[in-house]
């Protein structure tokens, strides 16, 4: 079980400089004993995305951030999202979960971004809530991932209605890792938005093929109240 405990220490250590959620879901797996053996075939099976998930980095800087859609707004933007596809770098690090929701909510003046997975591993919902750092540029937001950092996200395109795409690019000297998230206001989304968006994403420098599409089959799912 060394290994699966080195494969959870690791996946740590790089969420807490990735999307903002997976980091307190794996404190919660790290109490797992009973299927360790489970979740480390279904880590190996994951593996096979792996040449998937480099992809994601490139020789050169991260993109310009583009100004938001005319009518973007955080009030319309608020409530829950569904994951459709995200990039294949999160698909090891997220062995066990489906159904993917993030929930926009605002609290006080606060705006936070609330997250909830079925973890098949635990055979139960977890959830994490983290606030939104809104910056001048209103697309853009900020999730302070730990106390000295904070990871910047880009709402490239949305309709508030029924489709959001998100991007983040990390710096990491004249190279970048980019990751990005296709949402959905249902857990399906039309093809022709899919591939829409998709194409934004080649021009980000993310390729078609770095994306993994997210299991959306939980007929018992219970989102957080927007």
């Amino acid at each position: 079980m060394k290994t699966l405990f080195l494969i959870q220490f690791v996946s740590l250590i790089y969420l807490a400089n990735c999307w903002p959620f997976p980091i307190d879901l794996i404190f919660e797996l790290a109490k797992i004993t009973k299927l360790e053996f489970d979740t480390l075939k279904d880590i190996v099976t994951a593996a096979d995305h792996v040449p998937q998930a480099l992809t994601g980095f490139s020789l050169v800087p991260c993109p310009a951030q583009s100004e938001p859609p005319s009518d973007f707004t955080w009030e319309d933007f608020k409530g829950t999202w569904h994951e459709i596809e995200r990039t294949a770098m999160f698909e090891i690090l997220e062995t066990g979960q489906k159904c993917t929701q993030f929930s926009f909510t605002k609290e006080s003046d606060e705006f936070k971004i609330n997250t909830t997975v079925f973890s098949e591993i635990l055979n139960k919902q977890l959830s994490a809530s983290k606030t939104i750092n809104v910056k001048d540029q209103k697309n853009v937001f900020g999730v302070k991932i730990n106390p000295i950092k904070e990871s910047q996200y880009w709402i490239v395109d949305t309709d508030l209605d029924s489709y959001a795409l998100i991007f983040s690019c990390e710096q990491i000297l004249q190279a970048s890792l980019r990751n990005a998230w296709i949402l959905g206001r249902k857990p399906t989304l039309h093809e022709s938005i899919r591939d829409l968006l998709v194409k934004k994403l080649g021009s980000l420098g993310i390729p078609e093929s770095s994306l993994i599409k997210s299991d959306q089959s939980c007929s018992t799912f219970i989102p957080f109240n927007d």
